[in-house]
C-alpha cells in the first residue's frame, strides 16, 4: 500500500446532495483547486441510461439542487458577483437563467 500525500487531497471529489426526478437524477460534484485556493461545485446530471454530464461550472460554484418531477429542468442556488440567487437550467443544455434572489424571497431550495 502506497502512502497518502497532501497532494492527493485535490484528487478527492464529494458527490453530494443526490435528486431524482423522472428518469434522471442529478447531483453537486464538488472539488478543491490548488490554483484558486477554494473549493469548486458544479451541477451534474444523468437521463437514463447517458453517461452523467456537467451542466454548470465549477468556476461559476452551485449548491442546493432541486430536480423537476418531469425530469425537464433543475433549479439549483449560486451566487453572482457576491448575491445569492436561484437559478433554473434546461436538463437538454443551456444558459441557467436567474428566477429569484433573496429580495424576492429567495432563501433555500
Amino acid at each position: 500500500m502506497t502512502s497518502a500525500h497532501v497532494d492527493d487531497l485535490y484528487q478527492h471529489q464529494t458527490l453530494a446532495r443526490p435528486v431524482a426526478g423522472g428518469a434522471a437524477f442529478a447531483f453537486i460534484c464538488t472539488q478543491a483547486n490548488r490554483q484558486a485556493d477554494r473549493h469548486q461545485s458544479a451541477v451534474w446530471c444523468c437521463h437514463g441510461i447517458e453517461p452523467p454530464r456537467r451542466l454548470t461550472s465549477p468556476q461559476e460554484g452551485a449548491a442546493g439542487v432541486y430536480l423537476h418531477p418531469e425530469a425537464a429542468r433543475l433549479a439549483f442556488l449560486r451566487a453572482v458577483d457576491g448575491v445569492p440567487g436561484v437559478h433554473l437550467i434546461e436538463l437538454q443544455g443551456g444558459e441557467a437563467r436567474l428566477l429569484a434572489v433573496p429580495g424576492d424571497g429567495a432563501i433555500a431550495i
